[in-house]
């Protein structure tokens, strides 16, 4: 299996792939969203829980929030390194992904002749060990099963504004406010933006911080939140100023707090004080605006252009036609985190994202197995349904031809399980489904549902 992505998802993709066997190599980047978060407090038991608990002198704990980000990727990259998942040299991405003719995993002569696999062709390294030539890069990386988790990039403001040339995101300039907006209690902020997203971040920020400044640069909003808007201008707190761009932010030194509460001098690095506003198109006057941090809410788009025709796409999103799967349009490529959901953008939802790609990944590969053929009298092959393909309608018609049978008694109440409606404990069902299709059995001692189809077999025998 082969993990594009070293985020939340990627990682515990990787994780729950090399605890179920399977051979894991990850491709992705050290740096990301979550590498630039200085606070992961809506993570349960994330690095900070653990610098706190391990913490032998409060005064360590006085900022056990900074860097939190950083530390979990860390900390999930080597616990996946320790149950044996392989991570290609840093940087290495995938630039596209040719998808082989399908084959089923059992297919053994197919395998061979490399039909059915996933091949990726990377650029900007290769795996930990190998010689870095450019043939070494050019060689495509096969694999049964892909799980894409590359996440998405939020748009940014245009770099003249930034006097520090990108320092300040991260610190002071974010794209999620639920993960970063607890820092700001009590201070004033700004939001960049005029669409939903914008306008529920102002909605939320209200609730935490002192005020809230919402820019956007058109005269209307494309935010169909009506009702947010006629909170948000209805509360004191917050002010609306449409018609205006950032044209730069405003920094001034940052000062460092000593153990003893006074201040020590300068660390070096810059600070968000506010912003100056130019006008975007109405002759609005320019202006000052005090903020301490801002929130740039102007769209993200996911990391998906190297998946262009291998699989069916919304946009830039990756379609999961399977409801609650992470199953993309082909079976052997599954899709995690912001990719794939552009709802929660969450740490913790891309890492179930993660774990649910890697279980259902695994399970296709294990439970796809060539199609069964009944050989009849003349030597034709008929194929033949597999077991999971037998609806809940043939399982209650077979039933129904078995009940009427004079061959075969009627099963007795003592035989109808808890589902008897599927008929998955009726020896009857059983046995007319046996003699209609071929089943393969996993025995489980003290299995009700196992020792019911044995004796269904042993009928048939």
């Amino acid at each position: 299996m082969v993990v594009l992505g070293a985020g939340p998802a990627g990682l515990t993709a990787a994780l729950y792939g090399a605890r179920a066997g399977l051979s894991v190599l990850v491709l992705g980047s050290t740096k990301g969203q979550l590498s630039e978060a200085t606070s992961l407090e809506n993570y349960p038991a994330g690095p900070a829980a653990w610098d706190l608990l391990n913490s032998k002198n409060a005064e360590a704990t006085k900022d056990p929030w900074q860097g939190a980000g950083e530390l979990w990727l860390i900390a999930a990259r080597a616990q996946a390194t320790h149950y044996g998942v392989t991570f290609a040299r840093p940087g290495t991405l995938a630039t596209h992904v040719q998808l082989g003719q399908q084959h089923h995993v059992g297919d053994a002569a197919a395998a061979d002749r490399g039909a059915g696999t996933v091949a990726i062709t990377t650029a900007g390294g290769a795996r930990e060990g190998a010689t870095n030539t450019s043939k070494d890069k050019s060689l495509p990386i096969l694999s049964r099963v892909l799980v894409v988790a590359t996440g998405a990039t939020p748009r940014a403001l245009d770099p003249s504004t930034d006097p520090t040339k990108g320092t300040l995101w991260g610190r002071y300039l974010h794209s999620c406010v639920l993960c970063d907006g607890a820092l700001y209690a009590g201070a004033k902020v700004a939001v960049v933006g005029g669409g939903d997203a914008a306008v529920d971040a102002a909605l939320q920020l209200l609730r935490i911080v002192a005020s809230v400044t919402l820019i956007h640069r058109r005269d209307s909003f494309r935010s169909t939140n009506a009702a947010g808007l006629q909170k948000l201008r209805a509360d004191a707190r917050a002010t609306i100023l449409t018609g205006y761009i950032i044209k730069q932010w405003v920094v001034e030194p940052e000062e460092m707090a000593a153990v003893d509460g006074t201040r020590n001098g300068g660390s070096g690095r810059m600070k968000l004080q506010g912003a100056e506003l130019a006008s975007s198109s109405n002759g609005n006057p320019a202006m000052h605006i005090k903020c301490s941090g801002a929130f740039v809410l102007i769209g993200a788009v996911p990391n998906t252009g190297f998946l262009k025709g291998a699989v069916d796409l919304d946009g830039d999103t990756i379609r999961l036609p399977f409801g609650r799967r992470q199953s993309t349009s082909d079976p052997r490529v599954y899709a995690a985190g912001e990719v794939a959901d552009a709802a929660y953008r969450q740490a913790i939802t891309a890492a179930a994202d993660g774990a649910k790609a890697a279980i259902d990944a695994e399970r296709w590969l294990r439970t796809d197995t060539p199609p069964p053929t009944r050989i009849h009298n003349n030597g034709n092959r008929e194929p033949l349904q597999r077991a999971h393909e037998v609806t809940h309608n043939e399982v209650q018609r077979a039933h129904e031809e078995a009940e009427s049978a004079p061959a075969f008694p009627p099963p007795a109440a003592s035989e109808r399980g808890i589902r008897g409606e599927y008929c998955l404990s009726s020896v009857a069902c059983i046995l007319a489904i046996v003699q209609k299709y071929p089943v393969v059995i996993f025995v489980k001692k003290g299995c009700p549902y196992c020792a019911t189809a044995l004796e269904a077999l042993r009928a048939e025998a």
